[in-house]
């Protein structure tokens, strides 16, 4: 399990200078607040409110790996502690009852999100339903905002298979990797993305994710998952 890496760090350094300044050690959260950058970014472990997040990721071509990676690492950076699963691997060692929230992150192909992530939410609805949980759902139809619909029409399926109720939900554009693709699935891609108007104008690799939408819901799932 990942802890963020500042945490212990931040709160030598807190307590320390709250002295220097004759703040006390009762109530360093005031000191930090003048602050910024490392220890501001703690507050949430000195203080106690450490939100534990399990990531569960499935992915093909690699872009759902690098935005649970990068939802793993906004939630650390903000000092929570996270732990970051691939949905292939076996969850028997998973202990559930240790995380207080949940991110799932999957990709659509040919209209659906990847089997072994269905799986897991399927397996574990209850204990997703319990707590705060999001969704990330990520497409080539989430990339343009006349297709979205088509983009929420997965989740909806996706709900509907597992009988998880996801707290939150957000839809990402995900990226035309050509080298992982036969030729076949090549051709299909290019077709869908002419036909959309995606395709890169020398038809090379395109990545469409809204990275500070990203953000931002990082933002928003710490917020529900503390209240």
């Amino acid at each position: 399990m990942q802890t963020g890496p500042h945490d212990t760090i931040a709160l030598d350094v807190l307590l320390t200078q709250s002295r220097r300044h004759g703040l006390g050690t009762a109530r360093p959260e005031l000191y930090a607040q003048q602050r910024h950058g490392i220890i501001q970014r703690s507050i949430p472990a000195i203080l106690g409110e450490i939100v534990n997040v399990l990531i569960v990721y499935g992915t093909t071509e690699g872009q759902t790996r690098k935005i649970a990676e990068r939802v793993a690492k906004g939630i650390s950076d903000r000092g929570h502690s996270v732990e970051l699963h691939d949905s292939l691997e076996p969850d028997a060692g998973l202990d559930l009852e240790t995380f207080h929230a949940f991110v799932l992150a999957g990709s659509v192909h040919q209209e659906q999100h990847q089997k072994a992530i269905k799986n897991f939410a399927t397996a574990h609805s209850e204990r997703l339903n319990a707590s705060p949980a999001a969704f990330v759902s990520v497409s080539l139809s989430a990339a343009l905002e006349e297709t979205r619909s088509e983009a929420q029409s997965y989740v909806d399926r996706f709900v509907s298979l597992t009988g998880w109720q996801p707290r939150m939900t957000l839809l990402l554009g995900g990226a035309l990797r050509f080298a992982e693709y036969d030729y076949f699935q090549e051709q299909v891609v290019k077709f869908i993305v002419m036909r959309r108007g995606l395709a890169s104008e020398d038809g090379s690799d395109r990545e469409f994710t809204d990275w500070h939408a990203l953000d931002s819901f990082i933002d928003d799932f710490l917020e529900r998952a503390k209240s």
